[in-house]
């Protein structure tokens, strides 16, 4: 893996890996997919998907498990790509944020399934890039969201190192699968 995996997803590996067993992982907006690698390597079938082919340079070298695939998808199109529903264990998306697309990745889970987000809050523009509100977080949304789901790990707030403002949740779809706390 080129970088280190996300902290948010180093805490929960153990209950994403858990709810891998209910459908393979969805990283969605992979970049060079360390984060759906990072669950890979311990043995999740994973499922990258990103505008780029940065992720799937790794594929052609050789260098990924076998149980990873790579899709090369736009994921802003209009309409949104749609996934099966109730396909996914865990959905993963990581310093990316296209709201039209959100309905469709919180149905491609798995009921019990695990969804774990981590982006850009508003505040950001004082620090750089992104400053597109787009491309932004409102206070509360990720909450508003995930409404009636449970809630293991939700933040919204400045973090330092580098200096930014994100939000962050980690949370479970209502359903029958029990994952294992590791928060």
């Amino acid at each position: 893996m080129a970088t280190k995996a996300a902290e948010l997803l180093v805490r929960w590996r153990d209950a994403a890996l858990d709810a891998a067993r209910l459908g393979p992982v969805l990283d969605v907006a992979c970049g060079d997919g360390r984060n759906g690698l990072y669950l890979a390597v311990s043995g999740a079938t994973v499922h990258l998907v990103d505008v780029s082919g940065l992720a799937r340079e790794g594929l052609e070298r050789g260098v990924w498990p076998a149980n990873v695939r790579f899709s090369q998808l736009d994921l802003e199109t209009d309409p949104p790509p749609a996934f099966e529903p109730g396909s996914y264990g865990v959905v993963l998306v990581f310093r990316y944020l296209h709201r039209p697309l959100m309905e469709g990745l919180k149905a491609c889970l798995a009921p019990g399934g695990l969804f774990v987000m981590e982006t850009y809050l508003e505040g950001q523009e004082v620090f750089g890039k992104p400053r597109n509100p787009a491309h932004l977080l409102r206070r509360g949304e990720l909450g508003a969201w995930f409404r009636g789901w449970e809630i293991l790990e939700s933040f919204e707030g400045e973090l330092d190192d580098p200096p930014r403002f994100m939000g962050r949740m980690a949370c479970r779809k209502p359903g029958s699968a029990s994952l294992v706390a590791s928060g």
